[in-house]
């Protein structure tokens, strides 16, 4: 052990080095984050510069990538930031093919972040082929085919495929029967996303996933409020029948999930303050005009 100390420290250092011409080449380069990701040395050479010690290296990588993942990074890089995340993630699982840490915020941030799953796809795909008895990574995929491709027979094959596997909880099966009941449910939605959140992960993946669940109970709690104003008349649709509701017992939030309160759009539609617009869930262009959702707002 103490003869592998020194290569270890040289390893962290050469991480170092990598990261230094990283930031060098951005500097000098000053590329085009409309056109060009970032520059960055090639993750051939880094898993060289690793000296055998790919899953140390995989892990510094890791926690940089962490220590990076703010509001700050988002801005950055813009449009581009989850094509960014999601290179920084294929090199860290390059390096080390059973990384879960990495896959998993692959699987709930990326298709949350950028309404598909052209992005965390490649990423599971890699996780099922390293770790297939794992039920959790098909359990993921199966979900994100449901939810964002709308792709119900995929969907269903890998929820199937993950229920098989050893120590597969009975959510896997209570979530499958939903799904082939109906499409796009917040309710089914809202379920996957708490059970993710009670599992243990990094604070930045936390406060992601928990943005994702107030917004949907966000528009559970408008889409309630909003029921209540069609049945007084169409006058009241506004901020004085919210006041009417509320005089007459209804339980009219005083502060929606996401930390907002209701207000109205000059069209008329109900809205949280916070983010004056209302959550949709995403449809791909082929399933347009096909699918009956529950929220169309």
């Amino acid at each position: 052990m103490v003869k592998k100390t020194p290569t270890i420290i040289l390893s962290v250092f050469l991480f170092v080095i990598t990261v230094c011409l990283n930031n060098a080449l951005k500097l000098n380069n000053k590329p085009n984050l409309s056109k060009d990701i970032d520059y960055q040395v090639p993750s051939s050479i880094q898993k060289s510069l690793s000296l055998g010690y790919d899953h140390t290296f995989s892990l510094l990588q890791w926690f940089y990538l962490i220590s990076q993942f703010d509001d700050a990074y988002k801005k950055r890089y813009g449009d581009l930031a989850y094509v960014h995340l999601a290179e920084k993630l294929d090199l860290i699982t390059n390096l080390n093919t059973r990384a879960t840490h990495a896959y998993y915020m692959a699987a709930t941030i990326l298709p949350w972040a950028t309404h598909s799953t052209s992005l965390s796809r490649p990423l599971l795909e890699k996780a099922m082929r390293h770790m297939p008895k794992q039920w959790k990574w098909p359990y993921y995929e199966g979900f994100n085919a449901y939810w964002f491709d709308h792709d119900m027979k995929h969907a269903a094959l890998l929820m199937s495929k993950a229920a098989s596997l050893p120590d597969s909880p009975p959510i896997i099966v209570k979530l499958a029967a939903r799904m082939q009941a109906e499409s796009g449910s917040l309710d089914t939605a809202l379920e996957f996303l708490q059970n993710l959140l009670q599992q243990k992960q990094d604070a930045n993946l936390k406060k992601e996933l928990t943005k994702h669940i107030q917004l949907i109970i966000t528009e559970k709690q408008l889409q309630q409020v909003e029921q209540w104003l069609k049945t007084l008349p169409k006058y009241q649709f506004n901020l004085k029948g919210i006041q009417y509701l509320k005089k007459h017992g209804y339980a009219i939030p005083a502060q929606l999930a996401d930390g907002g309160h209701i207000i109205f759009l000059d069209d008329g539609t109900i809205v949280s303050s916070k983010t004056k617009k209302r959550f949709k869930v995403f449809i791909p262009p082929k399933h347009q005009g096909v699918i009956n959702h529950e929220s169309t707002h």
